[in-house]
């Protein structure tokens, strides 16, 4: 072994120590990440809300059509057989406005990036799911005055005319 080996292996143990500390210290934090989204998703999950929302935290319009672009979104929305705060890349045609998703997961399976930059976006997310449960609620409410309205009509008919 010639003497330059030593100070090259002494320096590449120090190289692999600092980033085994490194890597430590950032699945440490990204388990704690995690942690806190899985109580959010049961917190969700209680309330029983069956509405989805989107909110964007990234679009970028493409380089060759400015009529396309990219979105990346926080959601709250079913992925696979799992309703959870979800993650989306979506490809956005604004000629006609529709939309193709190109990747979604459920939060915690996300891309790391994707979710520290998605992370700040849950109060407006959780603004979004509410304005969506008062929508659905209010057409709820209208579709139970009709049902209430035709159960009325088949249990109190008019008393000249029909057979029961």
């Amino acid at each position: 072994m010639s003497n330059n080996a030593n100070p090259r292996a002494a320096q590449l143990q120090s190289s692999y120590r600092k980033l085994s500390e490194a890597a430590s210290a950032l699945n440490e934090a990204s388990d704690l990440l995690g942690q806190a989204i899985e109580v959010l998703d049961e917190a969700l999950a209680e309330l029983k809300i069956g509405v989805t929302g989107w909110v964007t935290f990234s679009e970028s319009t493409s380089e060759h059509d400015e009529t396309q672009s990219t979105a990346e979104r926080l959601g709250y929305d079913k992925v696979g057989s799992r309703k959870g705060l979800a993650i989306g890349v979506v490809d956005i045609d604004h000629t006609d406005g529709s939309e193709e998703i190109k990747q979604q997961w459920l939060f915690n399976e996300a891309p790391r990036r994707l979710r520290m930059r998605a992370i700040d976006l849950v109060p407006a997310l959780l603004d979004e799911l509410t304005k969506e449960a008062e929508k659905t609620a209010e057409r709820v409410k209208e579709s139970a005055q009709v049902a209430v309205e035709l159960a009325s009509a088949i249990t109190n008919p008019p008393a000249s005319g029909g057979r029961r």
